[in-house]
């Protein structure tokens, strides 16, 4: 889906986004989260996961925004230098495409999007039709096919959060 879309949103407060991961890290997160995988299926879910990732090869590639969660970084899924590697892959990528990715502080406890994970995807206007939007989070997927704004009862993510009061 991403390598047609003209924009792709990330949030991800509990894992990094497929298209950032190394594959040390892919391994990981599929090993631990499939533990009844063979090796062979972990390595196939791994390299589909990284093939992905020629998306940031594209010359015509989307505009890319992450929004990640502080405790990705405080409490890592690999071993230090796994995510030395992984943090640094990430500035490469982010340096290479001109895209943005922004780390919400953990000290910000409640904001829009808290409950789950969620993709935002805009692709060009086709055939004189306007952009199509899928917003995709652990409650719902929505698809829209007009230019009449977010998906019909999905609401667009904001930049709002609140920080704890003592």
């Amino acid at each position: 889906m991403e390598k047609n879309a003209a924009t792709v949103e990330d949030w991800a407060p509990s894992v990094f986004p497929g298209l950032l991961q190394t594959e040390a890290y892919a391994r990981k997160l599929s090993a631990t989260a499939m533990p009844w995988e063979e090796d062979e299926e972990i390595e196939a879910k791994v390299s589909a996961r990284i093939g992905r990732a020629a998306f940031w090869k594209q010359q015509d590639r989307p505009a890319y925004w992450a929004i990640l969660h502080e405790g990705l970084i405080r409490r890592p899924l690999v071993t230090p230098g796994e995510m030395a590697e992984q943090l640094d892959h990430i500035v490469d990528v982010i340096r290479a495409s001109k895209s943005v990715v922004q780390i919400l502080p953990e000290t910000l406890v409640a904001h829009p999007l808290m409950m789950a994970m969620a993709k935002l995807l805009t692709t060009p206007p086709t055939g004189g039709r306007a952009a199509t939007a899928t917003v995709m989070a652990a409650t719902a997927s929505r698809w829209q096919t007009d230019s009449s704004g977010p998906p019909t009862g999905v609401r667009a993510p904001t930049a709002t959060a609140t920080a704890p009061t003592a």
